[in-house]
């Protein structure tokens, strides 16, 4: 059996893991490997939101949710929404 002397230097703050290089390589291809399902549900939900991107049906995102309350409040479009109707919309 060899001895192999590691300087302190290397080893940090007591950080240093020792193993061999295949259990390294098995450790490293098991934790980049993931399993997706694929599920069409998510294909079509995806498709149906691109389509309202692009139609520009996609508001924010806000930088506080003040703002977004204002704009949610301010909708003239919303007219007989519950939103419009909430006691977070009315003035103070």
């Amino acid at each position: 059996m060899q001895t192999l002397t590691i300087p302190k230097s290397l080893i940090g703050q007591d950080d240093l893991i020792v193993l061999p290089r295949r259990d390294y390589e098995q450790l490293v291809s098991d934790s980049v490997k993931e399993t997706i399902e694929h599920d069409p549900k998510i294909d079509r939900e995806l498709a149906i939101a691109m389509k309202e991107y692009r139609e520009g049906k996609i508001h924010g995102p806000f930088a506080t949710a003040a703002e977004g309350i204002v704009f949610l409040c301010d909708q003239r479009w919303l007219k007989k929404s519950f939103i419009n109707n909430s006691p977070i919309c009315l003035p103070i």
